[in-house]
């Protein structure tokens, strides 16, 4: 019960902070600059996981035991599209807000019971798919900013992470688990950019490691962290 007010707690001081720095996005001095983000979301290999223990108590048929998953393959790179709202409060210093939509492509995996009783070793086949939405407050530090910009980023974010699971069984099972499930994790991310002035927009590549679900876990929640590489637009 303390560990579940401790996440609610944790939760409701992310979302206000996020929240107190969008407000100051929008009454800071400087000029306000729409863009776009999209690009490649390369995922560590927890990130499909839709369990959290390999070992599960099963029942199959009638028959109650032990099942063990098995991975086929983890998350395939997935890709990411969002939009961005940025301000200057200085010459070399950005302040951004983001709203960015990532998808993870399917990992496989199997539920294996070994049972003497049981003819099937494997008896389901399970396709994960996770989105990622994170809300974005971020700075951009600039080391160098001409008609070619350098620059470091920073953000906190607040993640709404789902995962959807399709699945195929060789005898009727019953699984203590969520086989659809959306939550809710503070992160944050930490990169790098390089950004080129064309007069009539601001284009930037940007390379960024992402920790979705770095506070509020429960036990055993795999960790989901990727890797984004962003193309953007600023107007």
């Amino acid at each position: 019960e303390n560990k579940i007010k401790m996440k609610n707690i944790t939760k409701q001081v992310a979302i206000l902070l996020l929240l107190i720095n969008f407000s100051l996005l929008a009454e800071s001095g400087g000029s306000l600059e729409f863009g776009f983000i999209g690009g490649l979301s390369i995922p560590n290999e927890k990130m499909s996981d839709f369990f959290n223990v390999e070992n599960v108590n099963v029942q199959v048929d009638s028959l109650k035991s032990v099942g063990t998953f098995i991975t086929n393959s983890a998350a395939d790179k997935g890709y990411h599209l969002g939009a961005r709202l940025s301000k200057d409060i200085t010459n070399n210093i950005y302040i951004y807000g983001a709203l960015t939509f990532h998808r993870f492509n399917k990992g496989s995996y199997e539920l294996a019971v070994y049972n003497e009783e049981l003819s099937d070793t494997v008896l389901a086949h399970f396709q994960a798919t996770t989105n990622i939405v994170p809300i974005t407050l971020g700075i951009n530090a600039y080391l160098m900013r001409k008609t070619v910009g350098l620059y470091l980023t920073g953000d906190l974010t607040y993640n709404f992470i789902s995962t959807s699971v399709d699945y195929e069984v060789k005898k009727k099972i019953t699984l203590p688990i969520y086989l659809d499930r959306t939550i809710s994790r503070p992160g944050c991310g930490i990169g790098a950019g390089i950004d080129f002035d064309l007069s009539l927009f601001l284009l930037a590549v940007e390379a960024k490691y992402n920790l979705s679900n770095l506070v509020g876990r429960e036990d055993g929640e795999p960790k989901k962290n990727y890797v984004s590489i962003s193309l953007g637009v600023t107007f």
